[in-house]
């Protein structure tokens, strides 16, 4: 993704009084070397990106509960541009002073740690078996329950920047998950996933 397709979009605007901040899917809620301050994303999936040579790179995802831009704590500039992927809410977030807050501080960034390790894991392996990991993933990994998942899902390039994969790729991927039952399309941006299936389903080592 071009860093001028991005740039196209308009940012969130961040400088209106505190509270919660609805996004809109494809929107820029900041650009990197904007100042600013951290916000907690309170639902949605946001993708974090660094520019290189004029294009934007893929460098992480937060899913609700994460912070973002926390790197303004220690120099008061976004060290990435944060994207909106599915409808977001955020909020500002300001560093608790009691111990209780600080290990809700420190729950959420060991989170984000195991996060960047299995965003490695997704970009590994056969396509179809990344699909299904980015899947968990985005519905909450295998904690998510039992029961179906109404999951909102990102638009196919991003899935393809993610996963590392070209989006024919992806969409031949969902399209085998929808055979196989998993997975069942609730319009364009949202599908109803099995999680028992997901999580147990055996993926072919080789195509």
């Amino acid at each position: 993704m071009s860093l001028q397709t991005l740039q196209a979009k308009p940012t969130a605007a961040l400088n209106r009084p505190c509270g919660i901040r609805r996004i809109t899917r494809g929107q820029c809620i900041y650009f990197e070397g904007d100042r600013g301050q951290p916000w907690q994303l309170v639902s949605g999936i946001v993708r974090l990106d660094r520019s290189e040579q004029g294009e934007n790179q893929f460098a992480s995802l937060a899913l609700a509960g994460d912070l973002l831009g926390i790197e303004t704590l220690l120099d008061a500039h976004y060290a990435f541009q944060a994207t909106a992927l599915t409808e977001c809410a955020i909020e500002p977030w300001r560093m608790p002073l009691a111990d209780a807050g600080k290990r809700a501080v420190l729950r959420t960034l060991i989170s984000a740690e195991q996060r960047a390790a299995d965003l490695i894991a997704i970009r590994t392996g056969q396509p179809l078996e990344r699909v299904r990991r980015l899947m968990l993933l985005l519905a909450g990994g295998s904690n998510a329950g039992l029961l179906p998942t109404k999951l909102a899902l990102p638009k196919l390039c991003d899935m393809a920047d993610i996963t590392g994969l070209a989006s024919e790729t992806v969409c031949r991927s969902i399209s085998e998950l929808r055979r196989q039952g998993v997975l069942t399309r609730k319009g364009q941006r949202s599908a109803l996933v099995s999680m028992v299936d997901l999580s147990e389903l055996e993926c072919p080592t080789e195509q």
